[in-house]
């Protein structure tokens, strides 16, 4: 079964091309562990592998029909956060121990939601809700998947999402991108507080923004 993905998914898709693997956020800082990655089939379905940095002992952590993508450790990295249409047409978010045990999911299947990011405390998870065809927001919710709240409020035909935390967690930059008839979308970037106020806008309209991240400072 192909995933669907909203309009500024595609438009990201657009951007960065053909790709077999999508690399893992970041966790706190400390030595290197492992990677996780996402690979395609012949189908063009993608199941995620942890590996060494050195690509060594490569183990498969998603099996079964549908596709998993995107994912992220927690900061303690005891669990990986990914986006998986497995349990049915819609994408959903799921947690998995780096072993492959305690597979489950938190988000409920009948609205799409994808890109899972951790908050830096571990206690809470980000992540972008298509709720319809038209546009899409960014969500938080519990580590547990419980207290799922809204964080922007995005109108009409916009898409808004692809969010992460700053490394002190007060903070998120996240997309958005406007589909103009006949037109691509574009996608500006903004900054908000934790709590979703203080929406505000950095990078300005008709730039092709594409996956942003923040870094600790040094």
């Amino acid at each position: 079964m192909q995933r669907r993905r909203p309009a500024i998914a595609l438009a990201i898709a657009s951007i960065l091309g053909l790709m077999t693997a999508l690399p893992a956020g970041a966790t706190s800082p400390g030595g290197n562990g492992r990677i996780t990655y996402a690979v395609s089939d012949d189908t063009g379905q993608s199941q995620i592998w942890i590996a060494g940095a050195d690509e060594s002992s490569p183990v498969k952590l998603t099996f079964g029909a549908g596709t998993s993508l995107a994912t992220d450790w927690s900061p303690d990295a005891s669990r990986i956060a990914f986006d998986s249409d497995r349990a049915g047409f819609h994408s959903t978010v799921w947690l998995v121990r780096p072993d492959g045990s305690a597979l489950h999911r938190l988000t409920r299947p009948f609205r799409e939601a994808f890109w899972p990011r951790w908050s830096p405390d571990g206690r809470h998870l980000l992540f972008t809700n298509n709720c319809c065809i038209t546009h899409s927001n960014v969500f938080v919710m519990r580590a547990d998947g419980s207290h799922v709240r809204h964080l922007t409020h995005f109108p009409g035909l916009h898409q808004g999402g692809f969010a992460s935390y700053s490394p002190d967690g007060r903070q998120i930059v996240l997309m958005n991108s406007l589909k103009r008839a006949g037109d691509s979308p574009f996608n500006d970037l903004y900054t908000m507080r934790a709590d979703g106020s203080n929406l505000r806008r950095i990078v300005s309209d008709h730039q092709h923004v594409a996956l942003s991240d923040w870094g600790p400072a040094r």
